[in-house]
């Protein structure tokens, strides 16, 4: 991407962001946009994070998993992030994958991986 733009326009990007929040009635899903400048979610990164990534097995099924992975600069122009550690994974089918019909309780397991990992790794776990 860095070659497509000049570099006084990079620094103006403003990036709009999709949170998707669950309803009551599972088959909808709320989006709301937030607008977060470059600059700004330069400023706020932190060093530590996690990367998500999901493959298809080609068997019907496919993992997710989570990686530790850490910026060598998070307030870089593009930062480079490396892995860390594997701290997670699981296999789900691709139907409900695709569909976005996996179970509540499924959900809120990937949300509690994610958030008690970030927790973790930034030194903020109760004892």
């Amino acid at each position: 991407m860095t070659g497509l733009l000049p570099e006084a326009n990079r620094r103006l990007i403003t990036l709009e962001v999709q949170l998707l929040t669950h309803t009551d009635r599972p088959e909808y899903w709320q989006a709301r946009s937030i607008l977060v400048t470059s600059g700004s979610a330069r400023k706020y990164r932190s060093k530590e994070g996690i990367a998500v990534c999901l493959t298809d097995l080609g068997d019907g099924r496919s993992r997710l998993m989570i990686d530790d992975v850490v910026a060598d600069d998070p307030e870089a122009q593009n930062p480079v992030w490396r892995h860390r550690v594997f701290y997670t994974q699981n296999t789900y089918p691709n139907d409900s994958l695709d569909k976005m019909s996996l179970s509540d309780d499924e959900y809120r397991q990937i949300g509690v991986a994610v958030v008690a990992r970030l927790l973790a790794i930034n030194g903020r776990v109760s004892k």
